[in-house]
């Protein structure tokens, strides 16, 4: 897909004014052209400056501002005739105003903002590519070996949360992607980089991002590493968040607080880190909302929710770690598909009766202090489990799971350590080992991904002979997390 291009690589504060968009825009990210002009009321497009533009400067296509008052309305550019420049829409009358051409945009919910105002189906160009924010990764070395908090370099330090107006209203003509970049737009592939922008709200007492608008799951999120660590309440995503998140991480220190309290649109190949104690959970998957790829990690308190799934949600393919209880089921047609969940105290939770008819196959569920499958239900109940197949269970203190939970599906406990190196780190699964290779009892056409043999999340390279050092781990996300 072709987009309009913005491009934000300064720090809050500084150059505010930038259009955000020129083909002209220096490297170093100030505005290609300046001059003062003039808008009539009468012609509210057409902007006349002081002087005939310079069009080896400026070109059709291009992004200025024009500063009426301290308040700045950013516009494209569609015609320019000597003086004259005609713009997409109407701009507030004034005269003798500072106008801007091009340059980087500065501050993250700055940047967001200025773009968000012309996403709407009133406001964007004709004819025009929707618009891709993309943010400068600060250059750094990637560490040898890849850890859960590698990431772009030094942070965009931010004071204010993004707003829910500040994304404007996308729609699937007009979707809106914020994705960081290294040297030039779009050369990050999300299913392979290691390389993110930082984006660290700090201890400001602010909700990060509140993307709650059911248009922003026309929103995507890439290569981005977001991070808070105020004691105050905030969350980094916050309500009911409908953007879809490719290649984040996420970091929520300084007090127990979820790190997005539901997540509604798809988190694909992403980190939840909470580095504090409590009882909150980590993450809220709310209805039709799916993680997959992804690692959740908690801070090994033993009382933490790792990941609560709500009403036709999912989570696939993901490892849920150092949590109380790593996944939380309370509502119907909720899936746990291919997942590794290890030392937790327990790996899956039944909260609510209706949580037998959720969908819980090929999952890897070992040495969590209590049951691999634990029952919360009011009473403690006799459960049956018609959907619960092809798990595998290991080294889980009080048992695989209790006698009042009876699957109705074949599952293994396993007698010996699967694992190629636990206390090192290295969660492949041995080639010995009963959960290598195998072909789980998943619906036709699931179970035959010649990539994706092993148990629960994390798979040894085929490419390797299922040998070596070679591992995938949710798509290259992550190695040796504990």
């Amino acid at each position: 897909m072709a987009y309009t291009e913005f491009i934000l690589s300064q720090e809050e504060g500084a150059a505010t004014f930038n259009a955000g968009y020129s083909v002209e825009t220096p490297s170093t990210g100030e505005a290609a052209y300046g001059t003062t002009g003039t808008v009539d009321a009468g012609t509210p497009t057409v902007i006349t400056c002081v002087g005939a533009v310079n069009t080896s400067l400026v070109a059709v296509g291009d992004w200025l501002t024009w500063d009426y008052t301290g308040v700045t309305e950013r516009r494209m550019i569609i015609d320019i005739n000597g003086a004259n420049i005609t713009v997409h829409r109407a701009m507030t009358a004034g005269a003798n105003k500072n106008i801007l051409v091009g340059g980087h945009l500065a501050g993250f919910r700055n940047a967001i903002a200025a773009i968000g105002s012309n996403v709407t189906a009133a406001n964007w160009p004709a004819s025009t590519p929707p618009p891709r924010l993309n943010v400068k990764a600060h250059a750094s070395t990637p560490p040898p070996q890849l850890k859960v908090n590698a990431h772009g370099g030094a942070a965009y330090n931010e004071t204010v949360g993004v707003e829910v107006a500040d994304f404007g209203t996308p729609n699937e003509s007009l979707p809106f992607v914020i994705e960081a970049f290294n040297s030039t737009p779009g050369d990050l592939d999300w299913r392979t980089t290691t390389t993110r922008a930082v984006i660290d709200w700090g201890t400001t007492a602010v909700h990060a991002m509140s993307p709650t608008d059911p248009s922003h799951r026309w929103i995507t999120l890439l290569n981005l590493d977001l991070r808070q660590s105020t004691s105050g309440y905030g969350h980094l995503l916050n309500g009911n968040s409908y953007v879809n998140l490719r290649n984040c991480s996420l970091k929520r220190s300084g007090r127990n607080i979820p790190i997005a309290q539901r997540v509604s649109g798809v988190a694909e190949r992403c980190l939840f880190w909470r580095d504090y104690d409590g009882p909150n959970e980590l993450l809220r998957v709310g209805s039709y909302g799916s993680l997959i790829d992804c690692v959740v990690r908690g801070n090994g308190d033993g009382v933490s929710v790792g990941v609560r799934l709500e009403q036709a949600s999912q989570i696939l393919r993901t490892l849920v770690t150092g949590c109380g209880q790593a996944i939380r089921l309370s509502l119907q047609g909720c899936s746990v598909i291919d997942c590794t969940l290890i030392s937790n105290v327990s790996g899956i939770h039944l909260a609510e009766i209706v949580a037998a008819q959720a969908t819980c196959k090929g999952n890897l569920i070992a040495n969590n202090s209590g049951y691999g499958i634990s029952n919360g239900i009011s009473g403690t109940p006799t459960v049956y489990l018609p959907h619960y197949g092809g798990n595998f269970f290991y080294g889980n203190t009080s048992g695989s799971y209790p006698a009042t939970i009876i699957p109705m599906q074949a599952n293994t406990t396993l007698a010996t350590d699967p694992f190629e190196d636990y206390a090192g780190g290295d969660y492949r699964i041995k080639t010995t080992s009963a959960a290598y290779g195998v072909r789980r009892n998943l619906p036709s056409g699931l179970d035959t991904d010649a990539s994706f043999l092993d148990a629960g999340a994390i798979q040894r390279l085929r490419s390797e002979g299922g040998g070596g050092v070679g591992i995938l781990i949710n798509g290259g996300l992550i190695r040796g997390v504990r």
